[in-house]
């Protein structure tokens, strides 16, 4: 399978330090993991993978289907992660909800983090194939060390026996940043922030998740930490590539539907 992961050098450093920069990097890392290959052109590729939705990604697209090949278009945003993100989005998110229907829909099939996110989309009316397909998890960038720990602690002036709660997320209101300065604020007795009962532990409001975090720190609360990295192990880059494998694989199915060229021949059959 030689897939072409679209990037243009121009709109790459736009989103390099974003998730769908980090994304990107997941990707091509889960194809080394499972033997894809990269086209270096439209004329080797066996599918395009395209992660944006700038008008020289439209442009690849359309270039693709002229050239008759697959295209996986990565649906990373919708019109209600985008509401809230930067000064302005609300005033155009109705626009941004077109434009993105748009370019998605020029795939063959769309790809897109998760079953909630695939749900908003076919909200859309959008009649592609959608599959949700996690950006994955680079298990070794997150092996614990007690070094590392040392270094974090030194860092950020944290006592040894001192406990930590930590929040991960770009800093904007979407992501739950300013609930999330409130609660350490009325909890002073700690230093930092975390994130239901089976890996983790969920909060539907701000009182509710004061009362697990008291719960966690104070160790009146099962410890669910094992049982998490078991379910974070399931979205490995091995096994996002094995999906995202798949999903090229029918993309490749629907396009000879429509009489689309590729020399690819899956050696398994598929399953959904």
């Amino acid at each position: 399978m030689n897939v072409l992961y679209y990037v243009n050098n121009k709109t790459q450093k736009t989103v390099e330090k974003s998730g769908v920069g980090r994304a990107l990097y997941h990707q091509l890392k889960a194809a080394e993991l499972n033997g894809i290959n990269y086209a270096q052109n439209l004329k080797d590729a066996d599918v395009v993978h395209i992660n944006t939705v700038f008008p020289d990604a439209v442009c690849m697209a359309v270039k693709s289907k002229i050239h008759n090949v697959p295209v996986a278009y990565h649906a990373h945003s919708t019109k209600e992660d985008f509401r809230n993100s930067y000064i302005g989005a609300n005033l155009v998110s109705g626009i941004f909800k077109q434009w993105i229907k748009f370019c998605y829909s020029l795939g063959n099939v769309i790809i897109t983090p998760t079953e909630y996110s695939k749900q908003l989309l076919k909200g859309y009316g959008i009649k592609k194939p959608i599959y949700a397909v996690s950006n994955g998890i680079d298990l070794d960038d997150y092996k614990p060390t007690a070094e590392k720990a040392k270094k974090f602690r030194e860092r950020y002036g944290i006592g040894e026996n001192e406990k930590v709660v930590m929040s991960i997320g770009l800093l904007m209101k979407r992501k739950g940043v300013p609930d999330f300065v409130k609660l350490a604020r009325s909890m002073p007795e700690y230093k930092g922030w975390l994130e239901h009962k089976k890996n983790c532990y969920m909060a539907n409001d701000l009182r509710e998740f004061k009362r697990l975090a008291k719960g966690i720190l104070e160790k009146k609360l099962p410890d669910l930490t094992e049982k998490g990295y078991e379910a974070v192990k399931k979205k490995s880059l091995k096994i996002t590539g094995e999906q995202l494998l798949r999903v090229y694989q029918k993309a490749i199915v629907y396009s000879k539907k429509k009489n689309i060229r590729s020399s690819y021949k899956p050696k398994k059959k598929l399953t959904n």
